[in-house]
């Protein structure tokens, strides 16, 4: 018989002993269902939160499907109300099932992961409770837009769009909005609300979220001035003043005169960097005249979100250059302004009281760009430039014109001058910087 060696009674290491033990406590645990009651007891009388228990429960027992969260929850509350009886029918008993309202947010978080937007949008409407539920989530979405046109809205949510339109009654009346998705789902009809309004609602309150962090929001406005005014759109986005909207970028396209002004004013100015604002003239007969232009940019530069934005874009049909008011913007960081209308092109006469205005000490703005389509004659351009604009060697198209009583000049970039489209852009330097 052979003599037993030490290998024979090799301990096997610590590590996977306690392994070993740990699989065969679960399986015994497993086994056993009154051991799961008696954790959920201990659990249920130390006040541990439900859905913090039912974790607890799911990781002591080694599987998240070890049991329901309706089996949990039966006789967590059954404890939870000092009923300890380990033995009891459920199906006698017939416990009442909890409404949704009556789950713990963190269930709710789960079921929300299922639902799609529409299905978000729709539930935030059914109550308060809701309401406040779903503004707790983060909506996630970087760029919206939203297109509103005579008889209906068009809300894009990054690759997702909502398209609302109004419907009519029985009786031939406008008085319903018809709303479908894109993911082809069954339009839902939504009585005594115009397009407009909910439209803009649903966009407001994805846009104001508190966790909403966009790259861009773009709206556009394709009605005139009377319909701006009679669906009361300015007053549906300001009526809405609980946060401010955060966007890197906004684009506001109207036909309108009032339109910018119901959005700028909602965005919030320290994230903020570039303002697009398209303004394709008033759809309504007449022209705009003089005074109403510089009023209207009047009230734009006196806005912070403009004057803290690293450059506002303006584009305009309608706009006569001798109306346009720089005066108002030197304080700005970088001001474009496009004359998109071929037969409305700037004047060069008013380019150079630009210049003159560019050319004070006191004025602060750093950058401005004109640009324009109609035919400019170049050669008219350069020679009333006048003997004051420094050529520049090497550099075709570049002029410098220094600034009086400082050390600074104002560079004349030409570069891009053709026959049909001008583009102009002044620039303040300092002779002390090499680096010009």
């Amino acid at each position: 018989m052979p003599v037993p060696t030490s290998s024979h009674f090799q301990v096997p290491p610590h590590h996977i002993m306690n392994r070993q033990v740990a699989q065969r406590a679960h399986q015994f645990l497993r086994k056993n269902r009154n051991t799961a009651k008696i954790f959920i007891f201990f659990e249920a009388v130390r006040g541990v939160p439900p859905h913090e228990a039912y974790m607890n429960t799911c990781r002591m027992f080694g599987s998240s499907d070890y049991i329901t969260y309706q089996e949990f929850e039966f006789w967590f509350m059954r404890f939870s109300s000092g009923e300890f009886a380990m033995a009891c029918d459920r199906s006698e008993e017939d416990p009442k099932h909890r409404t949704l309202m009556q789950l713990p947010m963190e269930i709710l978080d789960k079921i929300a992961k299922e639902l799609d937007l529409m299905d978000r949008m729709v539930l935030q409407k059914v109550n308060r409770f809701f309401r406040h539920f779903i503004g707790t989530w983060n909506p996630g979405f970087s760029y919206i837009s939203l297109i509103i046109d005579k008889d209906s809205s068009t809300l894009w949510l990054d690759n997702y769009h909502i398209q609302y339109r109004d419907g009519q009654d029985g009786f031939g009346m406008a008085s319903m909005c018809r709303v479908v998705s894109s993911e082809g789902r069954r339009a839902k009809n939504v009585q005594d609300c115009s397009h407009v309004e909910l439209a803009v609602r649903d966009m407001l309150r994805i846009a104001e979220h508190p966790k909403t962090k966009l790259e861009k929001l773009l709206v556009d406005f394709r009605i005139s001035n009377r319909q701006f005014v009679n669906r009361g759109v300015e007053a549906l986005f300001l009526s809405k003043n609980f946060n401010q909207i955060h966007t890197k970028a906004v684009e506001i396209v109207t036909h309108s005169e009032m339109g910018e002004m119901a959005i700028l004013p909602k965005l919030k100015p320290e994230p903020l960097s570039v303002i697009t604002l398209d303004m394709n003239g008033c759809i309504r007969d007449g022209h705009t005249n003089g005074e109403e232009q510089v009023a209207r940019f009047t009230a734009i530069s006196e806005l912070d979100q403009c004057k803290q934005a690293d450059l506002i874009e303006l584009k305009t049909e309608r706009l006569k250059s001798e109306d346009f008011p720089i005066e108002r913007f030197g304080d700005f960081k970088a001001v474009s302004l496009h004359f998109k209308n071929p037969n409305n092109p700037f004047q060069i006469s008013d380019f150079l009281r630009w210049r003159r205005i560019l050319l004070l000490p006191t004025t602060k703005l750093p950058w401005f760009e004109v640009k324009s389509s109609g035919n400019i004659s170049r050669n008219t351009f350069v020679r009333k430039l006048g003997k004051s604009a420094i050529e520049v060697e090497g550099r075709e198209g570049v002029r410098h014109c220094k600034i009086p009583k400082t050390n600074d000049y104002l560079e004349v970039d030409f570069s891009r001058f053709g026959c049909r489209n001008a583009r102009i852009v002044m620039t303040k330097k300092s002779y002390d910087d090499v680096s010009n």
